[in-house]
């Protein structure tokens, strides 16, 4: 704001209202649900429940280590593979709430990334 020479409220509002921008830490890697017709009719919210209990986190929260944000979002626009994941940019495919143990424990196995 002091930069901008704008108000404060201005830079809030801006930072609230799109949905790319984060006022909190978030994890290292983005857990987005779909939420789409076709994933809804095939079990999105068991699968998200199961997600939200493995991580003991609700949808816009961040694990206490930083690993992991939880998301819904609208479409991932892969309903022929409903329902849907997709972790940072890989997309997995007809979830069940049984795959989700599978996947986090992929995921504990990857070499981190170093920049």
């Amino acid at each position: 704001a002091a930069y901008l020479n704008i108000p404060e409220s201005r830079v809030y509002s801006m930072g609230t209202f799109y949905k790319a921008f984060s006022l909190t830490p978030r994890g290292e890697k983005t857990i987005r649900i779909c939420g789409g017709t076709a994933c809804h009719l095939r079990g999105g919210a068991f699968i998200l429940r199961e997600v939200e209990k493995r991580l003991n986190i609700s949808v816009g929260e961040t694990t206490p280590d930083r690993r992991f944000t939880l998301e819904t979002v609208n479409c991932l626009g892969a309903c022929a593979l409903a329902p849907v994941i997709m972790v940072n940019e890989k997309v997995y495919g007809q979830m069940t709430p049984a795959l989700v143990a599978t996947m986090l424990e992929e995921m504990d196995h990857e070499i981190p990334s170093t920049c």
